[in-house]
């Protein structure tokens, strides 16, 4: 029968549900099993791999901009992420809100933005240095910071729109 195989496999779950909190030391609430909610052990082991990610990522996008570019350039691009990183989070947190899967997406999605942006302007000083031999690299990189700033104003607009589409409607 179809519909005991699905009653005993919700059955085991929830026995499995209560073996899990009676080994963490929580209490089983019958009424808020579900996907929606997520216990405190749970947020804890969640919160570790989600900072497990971000490090890993960071360390990958280290080694990326050693090789693509120079190793010099790999420590003022940790610097320009973690800037984005901690500003996006510190504001979110003044704000009081709730973390949830949908915060963690929205700060990942800051980071995405924040390298492909950071990767532009690295990638237009790399491109410049050949061009102005006799500039110094502070006005080379102020150069090549204002030549990407139209795109990236142009990508931040584009992004925007369907946001605030998803806002108002």
């Amino acid at each position: 029968n179809r519909n005991t195989n699905v009653n005993i496999d919700r059955d085991r779950d929830i026995d499995i549900d209560v073996d899990v909190d009676r080994h963490h030391g929580c209490c089983y609430d019958n009424h808020h099993h579900g996907v929606g909610v997520v216990g405190a052990v749970a947020a804890v082991a969640w919160f570790a791999v989600v900072i497990l990610a971000i490090i890993v990522s960071l360390l990958l996008i280290v080694g990326y901009i050693s090789v693509r570019f120079q190793w010099q350039f790999a420590a003022p691009v940790i610097i320009a992420l973690a800037h984005d990183v901690v500003i996006t989070v510190g504001v979110y947190a003044l704000l009081g809100r709730e973390v949830s899967t949908a915060t963690v997406a929205a700060v990942l999605t800051v980071l995405g933005y924040s390298i492909y942006d950071t990767i532009i302007i690295f990638d237009r000083i790399r491109e410049n240095i050949p061009l102005m031999k006799r500039g110094s690299f502070r006005s080379i990189t102020n150069v090549s910071l204002w030549e990407t700033i139209p795109r990236s104003l142009a990508t931040t607009f584009i992004t925007l729109l369907p946001i605030l589409a998803l806002l108002v409607f």
